[in-house]
């Protein structure tokens, strides 16, 4: 009987101690909080983005910069690693060729993931780059992560894509 009640124990423990493991990333939804506000470039990308987004620990402003062919978005809280993310808009041409396709809710967006490895202390470094099509060109997204917990989410730039349109 005693037997039992410990393996009992032992179980929940377990199990406790996997969904905590589990939910050190998961548990935590990384997305752009509050309404969507527009940032428009001379060449016609037009973004619509968050002024915050919440990193799963702590909701963070977002600052957005206009770049030569689009914006960059910054998360602007203090964090050990920097996370932005950058639309450009290419008026012509073809995106650059890669295998990695993924069914997203629009067609015709091609992403890759890859590990740009070397990270240092800060965990191994990861670039998330997307293309679509817009127009005669394409528009171009890149995020870089650095994380101790295997590939991140890329959220900010799942957030940019969405909010992303063409000219």
């Amino acid at each position: 009987m005693m037997r039992a009640e410990g393996l009992r124990g032992c179980r929940a423990l377990l199990a406790v101690l996997l969904i905590t493991a589990g939910c050190e990333r998961g548990c935590h939804e990384e997305r752009a909080v509050g309404q969507p506000v527009a940032h428009v470039h001379p060449n016609g990308l037009v973004l619509r983005l968050a002024e915050r987004f919440d990193g799963g620990r702590a909701v963070q402003g977002v600052a957005v910069e206009e770049t030569a062919l689009g914006f960059e978005a910054h998360v602007t809280a203090a964090q050990r690693h920097a996370l932005a993310a950058r639309v450009e808009l290419h008026p012509r041409g073809e995106p650059p060729p890669r295998s990695s396709r993924r069914a997203w809710t629009r067609p015709g967006l091609r992403y890759a993931i890859e590990d740009a490895g070397g990270g240092g202390s800060g965990g191994e470094e990861y670039v998330f780059t997307a293309w679509r099509r817009c127009g005669e060109g394409y528009l171009l997204f890149e995020q870089r992560e650095q994380s101790e917990l295997g590939t991140p989410s890329f959220a900010l730039a799942w957030a940019v894509i969405e909010g992303a349109r063409c000219p």
